[in-house]
């Protein structure tokens, strides 16, 4: 795999790559040369499921991605990779999904922060990965941070106790499955250090499952509504970056994008019986998608799963979309992600964005 010519590679901190191959990255890499002034109107944002480690474990029965070489699945092999791809995006705002905590805190930490890059982490209770936000410190600095569970929320909120009372008493078993699931919206407030603008990232990674489009349903309607409180009403830009595990044409996305959705939608009907309680659901937030706002065919693309789940939200009150790195295209990859060409499963979705800074403070 990898013909043609080899580039010596080069990573801050103990993490390297001697040698490489044409990545799938380098190619995208000439797009994001240089990064924006400090005080630009452009902002570049990162999405991107970088594949934990548990899901490239091999079971007695199954081993995932058996196309990949098994070398290139480990974690000393890929994060040196997603390391180097992600400091040549040359990016603003990075919001990563399937995070490992132990490369977190080995390598994608140490070395992005030498790279000029703040980072924070978060995780479900129980879970070894999760979402991680990290930011430029030159441009940004973080004011606060938050990290729901959209189970946990769904029980707290006061906007949605009519729903919990309804399902505690006619789908009880269902709210407790909607309550144990490990979904969670991180939250990060940045502030630029130059003009003082803020922004709200959120960042986060719904259920999987095809027959779990209700699930992710009922998580979207949480989570707009948390963001919702968050927001109090006000003028802040905000950004939803994440993998929706959903495709443009579900319910989620419709959603998102609109605003609102029947009970009548199909997602509504994904699970079994005893699980079917459609609602209508809206929300008074304003989105565009940088994912569905050109001509990219894929964000994921493997053995089980090919098309877009991943996303860039962006406030359209206050952001527009100037620019959207393309992606390979797919005769290139083959059989499929992830490779030695590619570390994850997924493609990061790179947009560059335009808003109207603050005069300077």
């Amino acid at each position: 795999e990898g013909t043609g010519k080899r580039y010596p590679m080069k990573l801050s901190g103990s993490c390297k790559v001697e040698k490489s191959p044409d990545f799938f990255f380098k190619e995208r890499h000439q797009h994001t040369q240089n990064y924006f002034p400090v005080a630009s109107p452009e902002l570049r944002v990162v999405s991107y499921n970088v594949l934990s480690d548990s899901r490239t474990a091999q079971s007695e029965n199954k081993r995932p991605f058996p196309y990949c070489p098994r070398d290139a699945l480990t974690l000393d092999s890929r994060v040196p990779v997603l390391v180097q791809e992600l400091q040549g995006y040359h990016s603003d705002v990075m919001c990563l999904q399937d995070v490992d905590r132990s490369a977190f805190d080995s390598k994608y930490r140490p070395i992005l922060d030498a790279s000029g890059f703040g980072g924070v982490l978060d995780t479900a209770q129980l879970s070894q990965d999760g979402c991680a936000v990290f930011y430029r410190k030159e441009r940004f600095r973080m004011v606060k941070k938050e990290a729901v569970s959209l189970g946990k929320a769904l029980q707290r909120l006061p906007d949605l106790q009519w729903l919990v009372g309804t399902l505690t008493k006619d789908k009880p078993a269902y709210l407790e499955r909607l309550t144990s699931l490990d979904a969670m919206l991180q939250m990060v407030l940045l502030q630029e250090r130059k003009t003082g603008q803020k922004l709200l990232v959120a960042n986060t990674q719904l259920q999987p499952g095809s027959d779990e489009k209700h699930v992710r349903m009922m998580q979207a309607g949480v989570m707009l509504c948390v963001l919702q409180n968050t927001l109090h009403g006000t003028c802040l830009p905000h950004i939803i970056c994440g993998d929706l595990q959903s495709s443009p044409g579900d319910g989620v996305v419709s959603y998102i994008a609109t605003g609102g959705a029947s009970h009548r939608h199909n997602d509504w009907k994904s699970g079994e019986s005893d699980e079917f309680f459609p609602l209508d659901i809206e929300h008074n937030l304003s989105f565009s998608s940088a994912s569905l706002s050109t001509d990219i065919k894929y964000t994921v693309f493997s053995e089980t799963q090919r098309g877009i789940t991943d996303y860039i939200l962006f406030d359209k009150s206050q952001l527009t979309l100037r620019n959207i790195i393309p992606m390979p295209e797919p005769e290139i990859i083959c059989t499929g992600l992830p490779s030695r060409l590619c570390p994850s499963d997924h493609m990061a979705v790179v947009a560059d964005l335009t808003w109207e800074p603050l005069s300077s403070i």
